[in-house]
């Protein structure tokens, strides 16, 4: 299919989908399944949307590369990131940071339209009535995420597995076994790995044609 142009274009799982809704998108990647109210809204502009399981994925959590925090609980997590929680520096961890003025934690989240944001608010922050701190700093995708810790050595933050560099640390996760887990290929798929997702593609109606081909392709061996 040389003569077959991609345009991808990325803010959030939310983005995609209302472009879904809306005929101006062929495929929605999201990080979430629809609600019922999009599944409506599409039907109401003619559209059937229809999901493709095309993956799985691990939030992970990043710090500065010079951060030691050996390992983090959920319940630490959502002391850190939900509205509420009292973990506000890092002295509060036991983690000593080499510069004393950066004691002072500085969080890093991702937009409301994003599905990553939807699911760490699911998993950690306790649901639908779960809130995020005012004070964190809302990023437009994992590149930013990385970035923003990479350059911060206060900060910690997280998004998907795939964005991780070698200028930010990747914090193990202590899960149902009480043992640190980080995210690897094999964590994420075994689902020791406590923060992990399935990844979607919804298309309208069944795909056809070149549509097809490529979700043949994403989900095939072929590379």
């Amino acid at each position: 299919h040389g003569d077959i142009v991609i345009s991808v274009s990325g803010g959030g799982s939310g983005v995609g989908i209302k472009g879904l809704i809306d005929g101006d998108v062929d495929i929605a990647n999201s990080s979430r399944l629809l609600k019922q109210k999009e599944i409506d809204d599409a039907k109401k502009h003619g559209h059937t949307p229809v999901q493709h399981h095309v993956g799985y994925d691990g939030i992970a959590i990043y710090v500065h590369k010079d951060n030691p925090l050996p390992s983090v609980t959920l319940a630490q997590l959502k002391d850190l990131f939900g509205e509420g929680g009292t973990l506000a520096k890092w002295s509060d961890l036991g983690v000593k940071i080499s510069d004393p003025n950066a004691d002072k934690i500085v969080f890093a989240s991702r937009q409301s339209t994003s599905g990553t944001n939807e699911y760490f608010r699911d998993a950690v922050l306790g649901g639908d009535q779960g809130r995020f701190k005012q004070e964190c700093n809302t990023l437009n995708g994992t590149k930013d995420v990385v970035d923003f810790c990479a350059k911060t050595r206060s900060a910690i933050g997280y998004s998907g597995l795939a964005g991780a560099t070698d200028q930010v640390r990747i914090v193990p996760v202590v899960g149902k076994s009480g043992q640190p887990v980080m995210p690897t290929f094999d964590t994420v798929l075994d689902g020791s790995y406590a923060i992990s997702r399935p990844l979607f593609m919804y298309t309208i109606g069944e795909a056809t044609g070149p549509a097809k081909d490529y979700l043949a392709w994403i989900v095939g061996d072929a590379v």
